[in-house]
């Protein structure tokens, strides 16, 4: 890797070309350790607003897998004073529907465990199964009526919030909204509000939205759990090996006593970056960050560190599979991380090769007239990364 990335960059011009962009970003640090990133943009009246947590699939294990996912989905269930009008109830109705799950749970383990022996769960067994999933549904029929659904996008909304959204990774978890220049503090309320004191109310409910995103997402296209086999192929020891959203048998299986620990060790404010763009100053935001996000004490668990590394391939995998679409091929290499001296090398090598005027595209799709597309790709990540070539190859 090292002499291609030498010899790549033997072949580069050797002038420089001034990009003119002067991107000026204001940079601090609370005392409880959460970074403050702050880019004055005053072209519109508007500020990208936003918070990255370091955390994700690879933080995670065998059993919790997609636990990063389905906590991004829990933050959005509120707080003691968002999401609810009695609180108290509301945590009542959380304690009756957690002690009835628990039961659940026993249950499903002994399912499991009756499946790895080859015989039926009892009847006894099946019949009180259906008598606790009755009584769950009957309290959290109970608990919708001091609910308040989507209480938190909502207030964005109503204060010309956009673009209200999240999304989780391998290597993190974000959260961010648009809004006036007027209403960055009611982000920062809001935001410090919910990771202050989140209540993970509709915990199985939500589960159970997950899961169906899974299914649809993964197990109604033609070919997404392939894709997810030869990504668990690819990867023989490395986290980066199950896919973020998780195996449904542990999203199956997730407890709130599982999603409370993962949130006290990973989501503590020295995890985090928070981010503003737009009309706003530093200053200003400094002292609002100091305000709101202050409020939130630093963790004392630190998160375990990453220490798999993915083992040496001793052979050449391969995977052949059928499904209902047009054919093609995926060719991946192990490649180093994003943080890695040959990665900006790396991706310009790729970018040389991708497109319709790479280097792979002349010569399979005009020259050789072999192939309807081809593409590549460096795919980084923090702690590895592949290189990636797909050829959808004509018919004939």
């Amino acid at each position: 890797m090292r002499t291609f990335a030498a010899l790549l960059l033997l072949a580069l011009p050797t002038w420089t070309q001034d990009s003119k962009i002067d991107l000026k970003v204001d940079e601090s640090v609370l005392d409880n350790g959460m970074r403050v990133l702050v880019v004055e943009r005053h072209d519109v009246p508007r500020v990208y607003c936003a918070l990255y947590w370091k955390v994700g699939a690879v933080n995670e294990r065998p059993g919790i897998t997609g636990l990063s996912h389905f906590f991004e989905h829990m933050m959005f269930k509120g707080t003691s004073t968002i999401g609810t009008t009695d609180a108290t109830k509301d945590a009542e109705f959380n304690a009756a529907i957690e002690a009835v799950m628990s039961e659940v749970r026993q249950i499903k383990l002994k399912r499991l465990d009756c499946g790895r022996r080859g015989v039926e769960l009892p009847e006894s067994d099946q019949a009180l199964l259906k008598e606790l999933w009755g009584r769950y549904e009957a309290l959290v029929k109970e608990q919708q009526k001091v609910s308040v659904g989507e209480h938190l996008s909502k207030l964005y909304m109503s204060n010309g919030g956009t673009h209200l959204n999240a999304s989780t990774y391998y290597d993190w978890t974000r959260y961010f909204v648009e809004l006036p220049a007027n209403k960055v503090e009611l982000f920062m309320w809001l935001e410090s509000d919910r990771f202050l004191k989140p209540v993970f109310r509709e915990f199985y409910t939500e589960r159970e939205v997950v899961k169906e995103e899974r299914r649809m997402r993964y197990e109604s296209t033609p070919t997404g759990l392939i894709t997810e086999a030869f990504n668990a192929q690819f990867w023989q020891s490395h986290p980066y090996g199950w896919p973020v959203i998780g195996w449904m048998c542990d999203i199956d299986q997730y407890t709130h006593a599982d999603a409370q620990k993962y949130f006290d060790i990973h989501y503590s404010p020295h995890n985090a970056t928070a981010i503003f763009v737009g009309d706003v100053k530093p200053q200003e935001i400094k002292e609002l960050a100091r305000r709101y996000f202050g409020r939130i004490p630093r963790g004392t668990v630190e998160p375990p560190a990453i220490v798999t590394t993915e083992s040496e391939q001793v052979a050449e995998r391969r995977m052949n599979a059928e499904a209902n679409t047009q054919p093609f091929m995926i060719l991946r290499w192990h490649a180093p991380p994003v943080v890695h001296a040959d990665a900006a090398p790396l991706d310009l090598a790729m970018m040389i090769l991708d497109g319709t005027s790479g280097r792979l595209h002349q010569t399979l799709v005009e020259d050789k007239n072999e192939a309807l597309s081809v593409g590549a790709g460096y795919w980084s990540l923090k702690y590895g990364g592949s290189v990636n070539i797909t050829v959808r190859p004509r018919p004939e």
